[in-house]
């Protein structure tokens, strides 16, 4: 009796082992499948490598930091730089088939050093790695477009990863140096209110939002800025060289698969995300120029995702509210 509990015992580990194992290599495959494709789409050629290559050319090159990977960091508990590094070739992404890369102003932002010495500027854009305009050419790019179609000057305070306290925030550090006509304030529905959520974490974003007197200087503190941002580049560098293979073994391509497939809960809007928008309007119109949202839909309403978005309870709180309002989703729709 003991010796066949003993030999059952034993048959169910064996299959429980050659199940995992037939699981995992499954999965794997599936991962090496979408890993190949995107090989295909993107020319084979890692960021790392496309870093390098371009820092070969020129030293005073390095690729995109999100200003929230900064607030993750218990350095930067205090004081956070909320631009990138100035007079940088700064590297962004590929979607494709070629990265995108700027050349970045005095402050670290992707505009040309001569618009800050402009008496009067037409367009001020804030938002994230769209209205920065990351993963394409300088000529794809929104910021250019304006330019060229309405052959208006166009100042842009946008960095990819950031959510509306990071944009507000960087508003009430850099605004006040410059005369606006139209400040236009980038909303995008994919990762905002997700991403206000992380922010909302930061004691020190949130004082933005709280203490109308609350500011770090950054603007004239750009050589402490660039130390900074150089100095948390250089520590995490590395990470880069091997991301390919540490992606690869977190199967990060098969669950971004399964995340646009997937049903999940419907976003909410954080509590403070109104106050934020109202305060942006406020200091723009203290400014003397007008504001203006605009509402970017993401790729997930194609493939049936858009339940998931508080559409509708968005767009009515900011006509009640009266915030001059540019629905591309209602565009693009329609």
């Amino acid at each position: 009796m003991l010796n066949n509990f003993k030999f059952r015992n034993k048959n169910f580990i064996y299959l429980f082992l050659i199940y995992t194992i037939c699981t995992l290599i499954s999965l794997y495959l599936a991962e090496y499948y979408f890993y190949n494709e995107d090989k295909k789409l993107l020319k084979n050629i890692s960021k790392y490598k496309f870093y390098k290559n371009n820092y070969e050319k020129s030293k005073n090159t390095i690729y995109h930091i999100n200003p929230f990977l900064n607030i993750k960091d218990n350095s930067l508990i205090n004081y956070l730089p909320l631009s990138g590094v100035s007079n940088h070739f700064t590297v962004t992404c590929n979607e494709n088939g070629y990265f995108g890369k700027y050349l970045s102003d005095r402050y670290g932002f992707n505009n040309r050093n001569e618009i800050w010495n402009e008496k009067f500027i037409n367009y001020l854009i804030v938002g994230d790695s769209f209205s920065l305009g990351s993963c394409v050419s300088s000529d794809q790019t929104i910021q250019h477009n304006i330019e060229k179609l309405t052959n208006s000057s166009v100042l842009n305070l946008s960095l990819g990863g950031n959510g509306p306290l990071l944009k507000f925030a960087t508003m009430r550090e850099y605004f006040k140096y410059v005369e606006v006509k139209k400040v236009v304030w980038f909303f995008y529905e994919g990762n905002d209110l997700l991403d206000l959520k992380d922010e909302n974490k930061s004691k020190l974003l949130k004082k933005y939002l709280d203490d109308p007197s609350f500011n770090q200087n950054l603007y004239n503190n750009q050589d402490k800025n660039d130390l900074i941002l150089l100095d948390y580049f250089n520590r995490n560098k590395s990470k880069l060289k091997y991301k390919n293979t540490t992606d690869f073994v977190k199967l990060k391509r098969l669950r971004e698969k399964i995340y646009f497939k997937k049903k999940i809960n419907q976003i909410k809007i954080p509590s403070n995300f109104l106050k934020i928008i109202l305060e942006a309007k406020k200091l723009s119109e203290k400014n003397n120029s007008e504001f203006y949202f605009v509402y970017l839909p993401t790729f997930n309403r194609f493939i049936g995702g858009e339940n998931i978005y508080p559409y509708k309870k968005l767009i009515d709180l900011l006509i009640k509210n009266k915030i001059n309002l540019i629905d591309l989703q209602k565009i693009y729709f329609s």
